[in-house]
């Protein structure tokens, strides 16, 4: 039974860090494939969901020019009546009237460094207001709670840069124009890339981080102890075949709530195991009945053995072999010897018969026969 004895496998190699490495290589391994590819469509959506926000955000800018230009021509329809008693302090100019103006407009000059809001005064004449770009960007440039730095340019409708909140950004950027309405003035916002793509990978890290312990750290732990609470009938079973062959029979398999099929084979096992013991008690017990049968034979043997003669007598003209031969179970023969008067019979009469009742009679009366002749 020490052939049976079962090996120790070293550590890693059991049932339990099997599963564990099958399934986070089926679960991890799918997953980050997966968020590579997820990555660049996400940062596309990303882009997408940051251009929509930096439109809104353009979109409340102009309409802070709007509000500012909608103050200004107020301000002039009030003074345009008696413009030289206000016209310095409110530093009116009157200029030609652009091509193509209404009757209220805002140009954006790029001369003056300042958008002009003026109103027509006369057929060919306009009262202006200079607003210098540099006022209106700091009235707009509000900081947002936005996660990426934020560029704010004032363009005209060309896309010539009129000003700016500081220095123009490097490499590749996310802009967006917004016009302001009744003007040739644009507000564009602009986000540098990278500061996009480098949070987006930050976020993306993150994720996977958090994704790989939540799945490969508690999930392959989990799965762990639970394969090692299922794989535990097994090494139950092991360890119980492991001591009966180094000789602890009486050790039997207890079933396990988890067990399931290897419930079933345990109880194999221990009808197995008490099957052989109960075979294994018969045949000592008919070995033992045995042993007993052949001391008796031997017993026998020696007793017959003993009722036959050592030697025979003499006979003269005669040769006279004898043989003893005793059957194998059933020891010595009864062995009779007749000597005969006459001459002509002058032989000897060997008579052997197998010694138990029924031969003893006849052996009795085949005696008495030759005796009669």
């Amino acid at each position: 039974m020490k052939d049976l004895k079962i090996s120790k496998k070293p550590p890693g190699s059991s049932l339990a860090w099997r599963i564990v490495f099958i399934s986070l290589f089926f679960l991890v391994v799918p997953l980050f494939l997966n968020s590579i590819f997820l990555y660049e469509r996400e940062y596309e959506q990303k882009k997408s969901d940051i251009e929509t926000i930096l439109y809104v955000l353009g979109r409340e800018r102009a309409i802070l020019i709007q509000e500012e230009m909608e103050t200004q021509w107020a301000l002039l329809d009030t003074v345009s009546q008696d413009v030289e008693k206000h016209a310095k302090a409110l530093k009116i100019q009157e200029i030609l009237l652009p091509q193509g103006a209404q009757e209220k407009f805002a140009y954006a000059s790029g001369k003056q460094d300042a958008l002009l809001i003026g109103i027509q005064h006369g057929s060919t004449r306009a009262l202006v207001i200079p607003v210098p770009f540099t006022r209106i960007i700091q009235e707009i440039a509000e900081d947002a709670d936005f996660p990426y730095p934020i560029h704010l340019l004032l363009m005209d409708d060309t896309g010539k840069v009129l000003a700016q909140d500081g220095k123009e950004s490097l490499g590749d950027v996310l802009s967006v124009q917004v016009p302001v309405l009744d003007s040739n003035l644009q507000v564009a916002l602009q986000v540098p890339e990278d500061a996009i793509q480098a949070l987006h990978k930050r976020d993306y890290i993150f994720r996977f981080l958090a994704l790989l312990f939540f799945v490969g750290v508690i999930g392959g732990l989990l799965v762990y102890w639970l394969t090692r609470r299922v794989a535990r009938p097994l090494r139950s079973l092991c360890k119980t075949m492991e001591r009966v062959s180094e000789g602890a029979v009486h050790i039997r398999y207890p079933t396990d709530r988890m067990g399931f099929e290897i419930n079933e084979l345990g109880e194999r096992f221990n009808q197995t195991l008490d099957s052989l013991l109960e075979h294994q008690k018969e045949a000592e017990t008919q070995r033992i009945a045995r042993e007993r049968l052949a001391e008796e034979l031997k017993i026998g043997h020696e007793i017959q053995g003993s009722l036959l003669p050592t030697h025979f007598p003499e006979q003269s003209g005669a040769e006279i072999a004898t043989g003893y031969v005793p059957a194998r179970e059933v020891s010595g023969d009864f062995y009779e010897y007749l000597e005969l008067e006459n001459a002509l019979w002058r032989e000897s009469l060997p008579i052997c018969l197998k010694s138990s009742f029924g031969p003893t009679i006849s052996f009795g009366k085949m005696r008495e026969a030759p005796e009669c002749l």
